[in-house]
């Protein structure tokens, strides 16, 4: 798949089947850098939510859903994690807002 290209739900399906994670520990691994691949074009990003809707037009629920990633991790690097985790320790209205709306790839960048 080249970066940049939409993907469909079909698309999205096999790629899924070929390269899925088989264990909590695999999964661990792969969302334990700064950047994680993303598996559609194989570059690796700091925020891959953002990219898959910018570059693939998917959104992470599906993506977590073709490779078996469980719903409530982050598809963001460890780095850009805590300094956003930084950022709502310091700003407790942040966390009211954040808690108030909708979280999905436009969201998130509003909060930076």
């Amino acid at each position: 798949m080249n970066h940049g290209s939409f993907i469909s739900s079909e698309q999205l399906y096999i790629l899924g089947k070929e390269n899925t994670f088989t264990s909590r520990a695999m999964v661990k691994d792969y969302l334990s850098g700064d950047r994680i691949q993303c598996l559609c074009c194989q570059k690796p990003y700091t925020n891959l939510a953002a990219h898959l809707w910018r570059a693939h037009g998917i959104h992470s629920r599906d993506y977590k859903r073709a490779f078996n990633i469980p719903v409530c991790a982050a598809l963001e690097g460890t780095t850009s994690l805590e300094q956003m985790r930084a950022k709502l320790k310091s700003n407790p209205k942040a966390i009211e807002h954040s808690a108030s709306s909708t979280v999905g790839p436009l969201s998130l960048r509003a909060m930076r």
